[in-house]
């Protein structure tokens, strides 16, 4: 008898390939995969596409904002969170994330790569390119993933 072989879809990871030897067969009933938990048991990459993955593209509202890259509020960084949707094709999607100022110069580059359907989760300091915290002002979060741009406001404090 040959080995069982079965793929699952892990969020940020891509496909799993899952090897038993002919005669073990275990049922994955749940994952956590990157402190995320994925309840189970799910049977294929299509089931699992159609359940858990958004829908849509959607960059979420910046968080904390404002927020003090200097630490004067508690905490140093914000977080940015985009959603790529499981109806993409192919299977991925050129994704740039970006910080500008409000002459539209870019301050921060934060992603530019492929990225494959998901919630995705990405952290920004207040720093520029070169390091150095950014002033006090208002910036321009901007995310392209394909066609889709959005673009939300995040204020720096000191």
């Amino acid at each position: 008898m040959d080995d069982a072989v079965q793929y699952w879809f892990a969020p940020d990871l891509g496909i799993v390939k899952m090897i038993w030897p002919h005669f073990i067969r275990p049922v994955l009933h749940s994952a956590t995969v990157n402190g995320r938990h994925y309840p189970g048991p799910v049977s294929n990459v299509s089931q699992y596409h159609q359940s858990v993955l958004p829908k849509k593209f959607y960059l979420e509202t910046v968080y904390p904002n404002p927020f003090s890259a200097a630490g004067a509020l508690g905490q140093n960084f914000t977080t940015i969170r985009y959603t790529i949707p499981a109806n993409i094709y192919p299977a991925s999607v050129s994704v740039e994330l970006k910080i500008y100022n409000l002459l539209g110069q870019v301050v921060r580059v934060l992603a530019i790569k492929q990225q494959t359907p998901g919630e995705y989760s990405l952290q920004w300091n207040g720093a520029d390119e070169s390091g150095r915290l950014v002033p006090a002002c208002v910036y321009l979060v901007r995310l392209v993933a394909g066609d889709f741009v959005a673009e939300r406001k995040v204020v720096v404090v000191r």
